[in-house]
């Protein structure tokens, strides 16, 4: 079943459509603009969730990225909403700013189930000098296209991928095992070890080759057959069940 949770997650990931996604996009000519009715709905949550940050900074733009603003869409994508701010602003140890903006993240997706014509959003608080790979940028505060997407012939192997995809998801199987063990602290490092690789992993792939590169596929591969999720669940449960102190573990 986990096989086949891959190989259909792979065949949704390598979308290559003849247009932008007609439930967001109006097409004029060779040009297409976002749908008004989408757009005031992005600016809303935009809006509601720079105030939940609840930080003293300017907010430089609201942006819409991913495969959204692509040819490359499907039913798995995402309205990956960007909030452009600048880092210095709040501090300069840029580490400290970005975890605690995902902290903000992770309550606020706990708190909302937010879908835009059957598309989750997701609220992304971004550095105003961060570089961004996409070949699709869409400025919803300004209603404008800051790059534009273009069609492409893609090619993939995607035997490669998939066989690729099953490597790394066999690494997450086997840091399942020792959880089932209840070796708590060891998958803890386990998970921190392999989330780390995953990141460099697809980093250097969005850098080389940008959105289409194998390395930033098979990652989307595992985030859509949930594997990346069942890792960030395993540290969780490991260090919840190690915490935990119930009646026959009192000395």
């Amino acid at each position: 079943m986990e096989n086949d949770n891959l190989s259909k997650s792979s065949e949704s990931t390598i979308q290559d459509n003849d247009t932008l996604s007609p439930d967001v996009w109006v097409k004029d000519g060779k040009s297409y603009s976002m749908k008004p009715e989408i757009r005031e709905r992005l600016m809303e949550i935009g809006d509601d969730f720079y105030n939940f940050l609840k930080v003293e900074v300017k907010l430089y733009n609201i942006t819409l990225t991913g495969s959204l603003s692509n040819f490359n869409y499907s039913k798995f994508s995402d309205f990956d909403l960007h909030l452009i701010v600048d880092y210095n602003e709040i501090d300069a140890n840029h580490e400290l700013v970005e975890d605690f903006f995902n902290m903000k993240k992770t309550i606020w997706n706990q708190r909302h189930d937010i879908t835009i014509k059957d598309f989750e959003v997701e609220v992304y608080a971004q550095n105003n000098d961060e570089p961004h790979h996409s070949t699709g940028v869409y400025s919803v505060m300004e209603d404008k296209w800051e790059v534009i997407p273009e069609k492409e012939n893609i090619t993939v192997d995607k035997a490669e991928i998939l066989k690729k995809s099953k490597s790394w998801a066999k690494q997450i199987d086997n840091v399942e095992k020792v959880f089932i063990k209840r070796k708590y602290d060891k998958v803890i490092k386990l998970v921190d070890k392999l989330k780390e690789k995953l990141k460099k992993f697809r980093s250097a792939g969005l850098e080389g080759g940008g959105e289409y590169a194998i390395e930033n596929l098979i990652f989307k591969v595992l985030r859509r057959s949930g594997y990346i999720e069942r890792l960030n669940d395993m540290k969780e449960d490991s260090y919840d069940e190690k915490m935990t102190m119930s009646e026959d573990k009192k000395k």
